[in-house]
């Protein structure tokens, strides 16, 4: 099974690594702006490109696909996003790696990232939800119990309530992982100041 495609952009002498997952109708240049956006120095930002094709458009791109309503396939993904991490922690640590997920993003955050058997530096997942949020389950591997989680989302957000992040971290601090949610005043958006924040905790 092949991985999946990606861009990497690097700055300084890296010591540590980023992968920013883009959203629905995204592709792999959707977040290259986050490089020059956020003061994060000796970093290597990996940019993965969801599998699905979007309306014959190749620079579209969905992490799942809808097979009928409330039905998504996400084959592709489960199968071939492991085998890129594989690319991404052949150089660099677990705990020195730190995932950003937008929207479509974040939900890839929730399903697989904080599913990975090894501790990792950092889940950032902005304005997402849980695909399938009635099901009573962990949400996140026993290793990533201490793992930082902060969930940031916009306030008017139109496209995700700011509901749908604030009954994830109400249930992950149920279950005693390591969240915190930061809401500003935005919509369906990245806030800078959340950029800030999770910047700092990088670069510490």
């Amino acid at each position: 099974m092949e991985s999946i495609k990606f861009s990497s952009i690097k700055i300084g002498d890296p010591q540590k690594a980023i992968v920013a997952i883009h959203g629905f109708k995204g592709n792999s240049k959707s977040f290259h702006f986050l490089s020059n956006t956020m003061e994060i120095n000796n970093i290597e930002w990996f940019f993965p490109e969801a599998p699905y094709v979007i309306d014959k458009n190749i620079t579209t791109r969905s992490w799942s696909y809808e097979i009928s309503e409330g039905e998504y396939d996400v084959t592709k993904t489960r199968k071939q996003f492991p085998i890129f991490l594989e690319k991404v922690f052949s150089k660099y640590h677990p705990e020195s790696v730190f995932f950003i997920g937008f929207s479509q993003g974040a939900v890839v955050c929730y399903e697989f990232v904080l599913y990975l058997n090894f501790k990792i530096g950092g889940v950032f997942p902005i304005a997402g939800f849980f695909r399938n949020s009635k099901v009573k389950k962990p949400r996140f591997h026993p290793i990533q119990k201490n793992t930082p989680i902060i969930i940031g989302h916009g306030i008017k957000d139109n496209i995700v309530s700011v509901e749908q992040s604030r009954f994830i971290h109400k249930t992950l601090k149920n279950q005693n992982a390591n969240v915190k949610l930061v809401e500003y005043n935005g919509r369906h958006k990245i806030n800078l100041d959340y950029l800030k924040e999770i910047a700092k905790l990088i670069n510490d």
